[in-house]
C-alpha cells in the first residue's frame, strides 16, 4: 500500500491492535502516520504492542514530570509526537543514547527509572506487556495473559459455555474455571496450523482433520492431551529458568481498579490468590506453587520430566 503526504511509507496493511498501538495509545489520531508507525516498527524488528506501550508510558512519563530531558541526555518526547516516535523507534532498535535504556522492554525501562515511573508501567510480570485491550474489564484475558507460559494470551474462553460470564466484573472463579479447562486449545491449534479466528479452536472439528490428514485415530480427547502436553512441557521450562507463582500476576498499574466503564470500581486483584489456587488445581498442578504434579505429567506420557523439577517442590 502506497501513500502520499508528510508521512509517506509503503506498508501492509496493519493489524488493528498496531493501529491502536500507534494512534490512541500514544494519543494521535492521523491515520496515514498510524500506518507508517506500524510499518516502520515492523521493518525494525521490534513488536508493536510492547513498542506502543512503552512509549506512551514515555508520553506520560515526560507529561507528569516522573523523567525529564536532563535525565535521557536531551531526548524528550509528547503525545501525538510523530516524529519523535520515528526517532524513538530508531534509538530502540540501534541502542543508540536513551534509547539503550529502553530496548529490553517497558518492564525492565520501568524498573531502571524508577518511582512513579516504575509504578505506571503496564506488564506482566513475566516482563511482556499485553495485547491492545483494556483487560480490566476482560478478566478472563487478564488471568490467562498473566498465568500463561509466554506472558501472552494462551487460550479464549469464547468457546467454553462459561464465556459470556468470564468478560467484565464476573465471578472469579469461573473466570479461573474457564481459562483452566479451555487451556491447550490454543496449542492444539497453533501445532495443527490454522486460524483461530476461522476453527474458532473447535477442538472435535481440529482433532477430526488430524485424523483424515494422517490417518491417525486421533479423538479429540488425544487432541486436548496434545495441548495440555505442550501446556505443561512449557510451564516446566519456565519454572527451570525461575519464572514461578510470583511471576503470575500483573504490575500494579495493569491490575489496577478502573475509575470509569463497565467495571468502574471493581478490581479482580483481590480475587487472584483464589482464582490461581483454582486454576493450579484444575490443571493437576501444585495447589500453592503451580508446579506440574508427577501424576499429572505422567498421565500426558512426559513423567521424565518430573525429575527436572523436584528441587523447586
Amino acid at each position: 500500500m502506497n501513500f502520499d503526504g508528510p508521512h509517506a511509507a509503503y506498508v501492509e496493511e496493519p493489524e488493528y491492535e498496531q493501529m491502536s498501538a500507534w494512534g490512541p495509545v500514544i494519543g494521535q489520531t492521523d491515520v496515514e502516520a498510524t500506518m507508517m508507525l506500524s510499518g516502520l516498527t515492523d521493518r525494525l524488528g521490534l513488536e508493536n504492542n510492547e513498542a506502543g506501550w512503552l512509549t506512551g508510558w514515555l508520553m506520560e512519563c515526560f507529561e507528569k514530570g516522573w523523567l525529564t530531558k536532563e535525565q535521557t541526555g536531551g531526548f524528550e518526547i509528547g503525545w501525538g509526537d510523530v516524529e519523535g516516535v520515528k526517532n524513538l523507534l530508531h534509538m530502540i532498535a540501534n541502542r543508540e543514547g536513551f534509547g539503550d535504556a529502553l530496548a529490553e522492554g517497558l518492564k525492565r525501562a520501568s524498573e531502571k527509572i524508577g518511582g512513579p515511573a516504575s509504578e505506571a508501567a503496564i506488564y506482566t510480570m513475566k516482563g511482556n506487556t499485553p495485547r491492545g485491550h483494556d483487560h480490566r474489564t476482560r478478566w478472563a484475558e487478564m488471568f490467562d495473559t498473566c498465568v500463561s507460559n509466554t506472558s501472552t494470551i494462551e487460550t479464549s474462553t469464547g468457546s467454553h459455555p462459561l464465556g459470556p460470564e468470564t468478560r467484565g466484573p464476573a465471578n472469579p472463579i469461573k473466570v479461573s474455571t474457564a481459562v483452566a479447562e479451555t487451556k491447550g486449545l490454543m496449542q492444539l491449534e497453533d501445532s495443527v496450523g490454522t486460524c483461530r479466528f476461522n476453527t474458532r479452536m473447535n477442538l472435535e472439528h481440529l482433532s477430526a482433520a488430524v485424523a483424515a490428514a494422517t490417518g491417525w485415530d486421533f479423538t479429540a480427547e488425544e487432541g486436548m492431551r496434545q495441548g495440555r502436553r505442550a501446556v505443561n512441557l512449557m510451564r516446566a521450562f519456565n519454572l527451570r529458568t525461575g519464572l514461578g507463582k510470583e511471576h503470575d500476576r500483573p504490575s500494579a498499574r495493569y491490575g489496577s481498579t478502573p475509575v470509569d466503564g463497565p467495571s468502574a470500581g471493581i478490581s479482580v486483584l483481590p480475587h487472584w490468590e483464589a482464582m490461581l489456587r483454582n486454576y493450579y488445581e484444575l490443571l493437576g498442578w501444585d495447589p500453592e506453587k503451580g508446579i506440574p504434579l508427577p501424576s499429572t505429567l505422567e498421565s500426558l506420557g512426559i513423567g521424565y520430566v518430573s525429575e527436572d523439577l523436584e528441587g523447586l517442590r
